[in-house]
């Protein structure tokens, strides 16, 4: 049950998580992760020909800086837990050659530290970009000390209009970012002003307002020429939060959200097993049949869990994993934004619509 009145809750002051944390590492505050990504393919060196393995399931934002760079993409495989098989990681790269190969940490507990080990003891001249989007506020815990670069979205995990990260022991000498105003952001500042809107007063067309913004932000992204810095708003923004009482409620939500339908028959996890306390969860994946028609009946009940992602047939092809998550997997959201009666609603909803 919900309580209401009583006494306010102690507002956190900043932890500085992100200037205690990459103390030691030279980093670029930009406008989004793809165009991290592609800060870090312009201060690679490549004496090769300009070849790339990233896994099989991955978004259009992770492959769409390698194309507009004129890199071949090829792909590697997962195992059932989204780690990477290191068989056929040897395989690609003696097939391959690549110059650059990609890793990510999957939901904040798929962890990269051994692959990148193992990719380094092939051939320590290939460089691995690490995107720890989904393991943002675990970086210590989780990276590996071998990656020569580090790439984030910040904006998926933490409520601000624009945000990306580009970590590396190499000095990043190649970037210039523009400081500027610029579409996107402006289109998702609105947005997440309407959103605040709709919660206080539910008004239908103010929602729709909002996912129209979003998706308009999303098409401006997709058309930018050169790399834009992060917003001093949003930067300003990032530096107030308290990353250790994030951290720790995403914990909390996620044992509790997996504890409600652990048993659920019709829904299969694809991580059974506990994650680790110092991991810090992304979300809290799931695989279903009749994806879609779950997923609508999910957001009439006011659930909103999204498909990560659509995948190219030649990524498919090679890897079956990632052909049946684009197929059968949704993200729960056990995020700081939800407090325990919120995780014990969703996981009401979830267990009525999964019932078997």
């Amino acid at each position: 049950m919900r309580e209401y009145g009583s006494e306010f809750p102690i507002i956190e002051c900043s932890d500085f998580y992100f200037d205690i944390v990459f103390a030691d590492y030279n980093k670029v505050y930009l406008r989004s992760g793809r165009e991290a990504i592609h800060a870090a393919l312009q201060n690679t060196d490549i004496k090769n020909e300009k070849i790339a393995l990233l896994p099989a399931y991955c978004c259009h934002s992770m492959i769409a800086p390698f194309i507009s760079e004129g890199w071949r993409i090829e792909f590697y495989r997962l195992n059932a837990g989204l780690s990477v098989d290191e068989d056929y990681m040897k395989y690609a790269i003696s097939k391959y050659i690549p110059s650059v190969v990609l890793v990510m940490n999957y939901f904040g507990y798929a962890s990269t530290n051994s692959i990148v080990k193992y990719i380094k003891s092939i051939n320590s001249s290939i460089c691995c970009i690490e995107d720890f989007s989904h393991c943002l506020f675990s970086f210590e815990a989780v990276m590996s000390s071998q990656a020569d670069f580090y790439v984030a979205s910040i904006r998926k995990s933490v409520g601000v209009p624009d945000g990306g990260i580009i970590v590396s022991k190499h000095k990043l000498n190649r970037l210039n970012p523009i400081a500027a105003k610029n579409v996107f952001t402006t289109l998702r500042q609105q947005a997440m002003k309407s959103i605040e809107v709709y919660q206080s007063t539910g008004d239908v067309e103010v929602k729709q307002d909002f996912r129209l913004k979003l998706i308009e932000a999303r098409r401006e992204l997709n058309t930018y020429t050169e790399l834009i810095a992060m917003t001093d708003d949003s930067k300003k923004r990032l530096d107030s939060i308290n990353v250790g009482n994030i951290a720790q409620r995403r914990k909390n939500n996620y044992k509790h959200l997996l504890s409600l339908i652990v048993r659920c028959k019709g829904l299969r996890l694809i991580n059974t097993e506990d994650v680790p306390e110092v991991y810090v969860p992304f979300s809290l994946p799931i695989l279903v049949e009749n994806r879609d028609r779950v997923q609508k009946l999910f957001a009439q009940n006011g659930l909103y869990a999204p498909l990560l992602w659509p995948l190219t047939d030649k990524a498919k092809e090679v890897c079956y994993i990632s052909a049946e998550m684009e197929a059968k997997m949704l993200a729960l959201p056990i995020d700081q934004r939800y407090v325990y009666e919120d995780i014990e609603c969703i996981g009401r909803i979830i267990n009525n619509i999964c019932k078997e």
